[in-house]
């Protein structure tokens, strides 16, 4: 609509100022604008067409935000930790530097670095309803649970079908550092942290259902 009248106007235009320029400056000049002032009005279309050509123009979907939805982490701290620190040390691998002296720590360049008994690799967690609590499992084993606040939120995952997948990761314990300040080995009595990590698909992948 907007553009036809737009094509209108501009014709007219045309047709009044090369009326003017034929009459006052040259008429051999001023008749391909008369023409082309005519052609316009007859053929508004033709402009319009050229000026709003709505086909270039990105489309949008109607399930655009879903579509665009990309699969996201949810990072959670588990509590309840400091019950189960006998099994979340069975899943650590000993390490063997923690036991290195000054003399051997200097030797191998690690002096500066934390050194923990143990070391944890991510590994695969499943999540259990236990009464309102929700319980964080590794091979058989609790090693934590589901915050309070937190608790609805991974339940309406646990019912969904869109958690990919969920994986612990592992820090903390005892450690001993080498300072480079006096050259000393100095040892720090840590809580373990578990801090659990959701992948959640998007709800495209799982066509729309659940909702979180």
């Amino acid at each position: 609509m907007f553009g036809h009248l737009f094509a209108t106007i501009i014709g007219l235009l045309v047709v009044v100022l090369s009326g003017a320029f034929v009459t006052i400056i040259n008429p051999i000049v001023g008749i391909p604008f008369i023409l082309c002032g005519i052609f316009l009005l007859l053929f508004p279309n033709f402009l319009s067409n050229k000026l709003f050509d709505r086909s270039k123009e990105p489309s949008v979907s109607a399930d655009y935000s879903e579509s665009s939805e990309l699969p996201r982490i949810e990072n959670y701290k588990l509590s309840g930790v400091e019950y189960h620190t006998e099994e979340i040390r069975s899943l650590g691998t000993e390490n063997p530097d923690y036991l290195l002296d000054r003399e051997a720590i200097i030797a191998r360049q690690i002096g500066g670095e934390n050194l923990y008994p143990y070391t944890f690799d991510p590994l695969p967690a499943q999540l259990k309803i236990q009464g309102e609590e929700v319980a964080v499992v590794v091979q058989g084993k609790t090693v934590g649970t589901i915050g309070r606040n937190n608790r609805e939120r991974v339940r309406r995952l646990l019912s969904s079908d869109r958690m990919e997948s969920a994986v612990v990761k592992i820090t903390g314990d005892p450690r001993r550092i080498l300072s480079a300040q006096d050259g000393q080995l100095h040892d720090y009595q840590e809580d373990y942290a578990v801090r659990l990590e959701i992948t959640i698909r998007s709800s495209k992948e799982t066509g729309g259902a659940g909702n979180d």
